[in-house]
């Protein structure tokens, strides 16, 4: 079984690939905020300057997105309260031998810090 790759090394490497297939690349929406940091270091080392050559935008607000320099933009999302709704989705299959509502929504904010630029134009 092959898992897919979720670090920051993977993320630098598939940076490489991505700007190989589009160079003038102006922004990036990662899957991860681990992600978006391999693709930062990446682009640093390319000799491109975030916020100001290519905008980031990263997913979870991990703790260190806004200790990372630039400041991620992220979209955060209640990793604890999912944890929380998971648990009780676990605890009525194995009680009732059935879930009644599979899918939830729970509320996702933007978090704009530093390495996004305001739009052009």
């Amino acid at each position: 079984m092959e898992f897919a790759a979720h670090r920051f090394e993977d993320a630098y490497e598939a940076a490489g690939r991505l700007f190989a297939r589009a160079p003038r690349l102006t922004a990036v929406f990662a899957a991860s905020d681990e992600f978006a940091m391999g693709t930062i270091m990446y682009a640093r080392e390319q000799g491109l300057t975030v916020p100001d050559d290519l905008s980031i935008v990263g997913f979870d607000d991990i703790r260190m997105a806004h200790m990372y320099i630039p400041r991620l933009t992220t979209v955060q999302q209640p990793v604890y309260q999912m944890g929380v709704r998971a648990v009780h989705k676990l605890h009525e299959l194995v009680a009732n031998g059935k879930v009644a509502e599979m899918h939830e929504r729970l509320p996702h904010r933007l978090i704009v810090r530093e390495s996004t630029a305001k739009p052009r134009g």
